[in-house]
């Protein structure tokens, strides 16, 4: 009930409420949300315990529902999470939430598009990612109840990749997931033979959950998650993807009405877990900096995105060095063509500066580097070379055909 108190106190902050101005503080409001999940109460009953109008108590009761979904997990982030605490899979199952009649027409005629043929009855399908012992890790937007299980986690846009997610484990291997196949999302796998002999598709399976997955043998060097290739060392934690949705969120409120007319929200942005699968790997940035009297000068700079924050690197001598030494500001632009803008403004803080303190996270940073590089780590570059990490306050992630782009990146 605190938690929940906590989300709406700070949701009342960002949009400005004044004191004084609602029927309840957040904590009467964070009661009307588990009484009506939980004792089932009607509206109206709210609302008459509360005195308040039915009206107020619907918009109540809703904005909690919304800071709360606010808060829940990415599914990528669910995935890194369960990678994280040394899980060798997971499962995904779906499950029927019972409803009301919605008299909303499906595809066969006389049948309503909630009514679940399968439970006899009314009711939401949700996709659940779970961990081994049943704890759920993630759940899904819902869908109608007459969509089988299979359907449903192709028409949800992460849960394709997640019934093909391979978890590492703990000696290294790739592991098959419980209910996804190497060919493809949706298939079950191969039932496995007794004493671990091999199945019909190429792996050994022992208890139906290690096994080597041959379609996935060549990406041993890099984490799947979630059908994700992502580098080892760094991953973006849930609540680094949830900071990451947050900034684009308010960056596109707070853009000009003629940014939101071309960025369209929902239709040509990208997500936090869709801006980390377009940025894996080194992305060649345009970097802007200011000289002493003003004047804006851009050059081009290796930028890595690394834990929801663009790391850029230049030469120590480099006149954006300079620039940067006195004057943080920055931005930072990554593009290909026309299908793919992200834009990022934001100040500069040196992680390996020169005569004084390192950044605790340089460490962790230089070794992907240097990884990433195939370098020894040894030579003058090092030396001579100094690295950035953007604390951004604006971020806008545009494409033209978002669907079209992860698409290809995923055929990368």
């Amino acid at each position: 009930m605190r938690y929940l108190a906590e989300l709406l106190a700070g949701e009342r902050a960002r949009r400005g409420t004044r004191a004084g101005r609602r029927a309840l503080d957040p904590a009467g409001q964070a009661v009307v949300v588990p009484r009506w999940f939980l004792d089932t109460n009607r509206v109206v009953r709210l609302a008459t315990d509360n005195e308040s109008s039915i009206a107020t108590a619907y918009r109540y009761l809703h904005e909690g529902i919304d800071v709360l979904a606010s808060a829940a997990p990415w599914l990528h982030g669910a995935l890194i999470a369960a990678r994280a605490a040394g899980h060798t899979h997971v499962s995904l199952d779906g499950t029927l939430i019972a409803t009301d009649r919605c008299r909303a027409l499906g595809p066969t005629a006389g049948v309503d598009l909630w009514w679940s043929g399968k439970h006899h009855r009314h009711g939401g399908n949700i996709q659940v990612v779970t961990a081994l012992d049943g704890w759920p890790l993630w759940t899904s937007q819902v869908r109608p109840g007459r969509e089988h299980d299979t359907r449903c986690a192709r028409t949800h846009p992460g849960d394709v990749s997640a019934r093909n997610v391979s978890l590492p484990s703990p000696g290294g291997r790739l592991s098959r997931t419980a209910r996804a196949g190497g060919g493809g999302a949706g298939r079950r796998p191969a039932r496995p033979h007794p004493g671990g002999r091999p199945d019909p598709q190429g792996g050994t399976c022992r208890a139906g959950i290690e096994g080597s997955a041959p379609r996935t043998t060549r990406l041993r060097r890099t984490g799947v998650v979630g059908g994700l290739c992502l580098p080892d060392r760094m991953f973006e934690t849930p609540d680094e993807l949830h900071d990451l949705q947050a900034l684009l969120d308010t960056s596109w409120a707070g853009s000009s009405s003629h940014l939101r007319s071309i960025v369209r929200q929902g239709e040509r942005t990208l997500d936090a877990e869709q801006v980390v699968r377009v940025c894996r790997g080194m992305c060649t940035l345009a970097i802007a900096t200011v000289t002493r009297r003003g004047e804006p000068r851009i050059s081009g700079a290796d930028g890595h995105l690394l834990h929801g924050r663009w790391v850029v690197g230049t030469h120590r001598r480099a006149a954006k060095a300079r620039h940067l030494a006195a004057r943080p500001g920055i931005s930072a632009t990554f593009m290909r063509g026309e299908e793919l803008g992200i834009f990022t403004h934001g100040h500069a803080v040196a992680l390996n500066p020169d005569g004084a303190d390192i950044d605790p996270a340089w460490q962790a940073v230089r070794d992907h580097l240097v990884d990433h590089y195939e370098d020894d780590g040894e030579g003058p570059f090092w030396e001579e070379s100094i690295w950035y990490r953007i604390e951004p306050s604006w971020m806008i992630a545009y494409s033209v055909d978002p669907a079209g782009l992860l698409d290809r990146q995923a055929q990368v």
